[in-house]
């Protein structure tokens, strides 16, 4: 990992919070935790769901394990909880509270998160807020999903931070796939925000590409009718950067391969596939060791992907985010108005265009109309 991974060194006789945001409310819930990439056993104690309401705590459950309310996941081993009969309601705030009563490394886990929790110590479970001792936990751990168990589709958006929320400030639920979700979540439709920050198209390292993961967080999840892909400019932007460094630009032909593979996959289970254009990204992370994320010569590889997105591409629609979100008199930046400050991430303005104008697009209607 080439960043701070914010990850407590060993976490144990702790409890840790994390909150979470749902798009699609229904009648039960269960949490599905993950150790897949630890290397033992993981103890898992007391656990609690409760609904927040303006930062207070409402209803609240028990989450067990088989029926008990602790458990062991194996190192590698993915865990679904019990279902928690607990009426939801869309767009709601969850707390998640665990109590883990033995020292663990943590291996497993969610950089940026863009949601902040707290880590604290000894059994806390009881207790509905975080004492002062808490430190905050900028990471999320242990927990890989919140399950609602309810009716309707869902549109499953998988990507790198612009679908992630880098560059928004955090908690607030901002990016442009949170504000879709609120639009949707009317229309009984949930949104699975699979985006992942610094995550590639071809390659692991910032996490785990989107070619690994594809199947995983989009195809086999329930209810999911249209996908939208937006990943790429990582592949660009990390080659050769103090990220990976020496690594090369990889191929314009090993880039269309993939996107072609994700669209056969997804035809083949049903879902509709949409793909977005790379947004420009001149002048990302100047004055920085991450300058290198911009060159020529990734910004021509960038102008040589998006026509063949447009053109050639065998995605259901294409949703041209590079011709939205460009400065008209300097297409290879974005327009200051969108523009976070870092020159590659949609500020609030931006992922508010952003929204809009996917509200806008053929596809998206599409999907709400066939959902009354």
């Amino acid at each position: 990992m080439p960043f701070p991974t914010q990850l407590p060194v060993a976490t144990g006789h702790c409890t840790v919070r994390q909150p979470m945001r749902i798009s699609r409310g229904g009648k039960a819930v269960r949490l599905v935790f993950s150790n897949e990439y630890g290397d033992s056993p993981l103890m898992l104690g007391r656990c609690r769901l409760s609904l927040q309401a303006h930062g207070h705590p409402g209803a609240w459950g028990e989450i067990t394990f088989s029926g008990r309310s602790s458990t062991t996941l194996a190192a590698g081993q993915r865990l679904h909880s019990d279902p928690l009969e607990l009426t939801i309601p869309d767009l709601a705030d969850l707390m998640v509270t665990i109590h883990l009563p033995a020292a663990t490394p943590v291996r497993t886990f969610h950089w940026d998160p863009r949601q902040t929790g707290s880590i604290e110590p000894g059994d806390r479970t009881d207790n509905n807020f975080a004492l002062a001792d808490a430190q905050p936990l900028n990471v999320r751990i242990l927990v890989h999903a919140v399950e609602v168990q309810g009716e309707g589709k869902a549109l499953a958006v998988i990507g790198d931070s612009l679908v992630n929320g880098h560059g928004l400030e955090k908690n607030t639920h901002g990016c442009w796939s949170d504000l879709l979700a609120r639009h949707l979540a009317p229309h009984g439709l949930a949104l699975i925000n699979a985006g992942q920050s610094g995550g590639r198209l071809l390659r692991d390292r910032l996490g785990i590409s989107v070619l690994g993961r594809f199947e995983r967080d989009v195809l086999l999840q329930p209810g999911v009718a249209l996908a939208i892909i937006q990943v790429g400019l990582n592949d660009l932007g990390w080659a050769d950067s103090v990220v990976d460094p020496g690594s090369s630009l990889p191929s314009y032909e090993a880039l269309i391969n993939a996107y072609t593979w994700l669209v056969e996959a997804a035809h083949a289970q049903g879902v509709r596939l949409l793909g977005m254009t790379l947004s420009p990204f001149e002048g990302a992370f100047s004055g920085t060791p991450f300058a290198a994320f911009h060159q020529p010569e990734k910004e021509r590889l960038r102008q040589r992907l998006n026509r063949w997105i447009r053109e050639e591409s065998g995605f259901d629609a294409v949703l041209d985010i590079d011709a939205l979100v460009r400065d008209p008199q300097h297409p290879g930046r974005l327009h200051g108005s969108y523009d976070s400050g870092d020159h590659l991430h949609p500020g609030a303005e931006g992922s508010k265009a952003i929204v809009q104008w996917l509200l806008e697009q053929p596809a998206l209607k599409d999907l709400v109309t066939r959902s009354h």
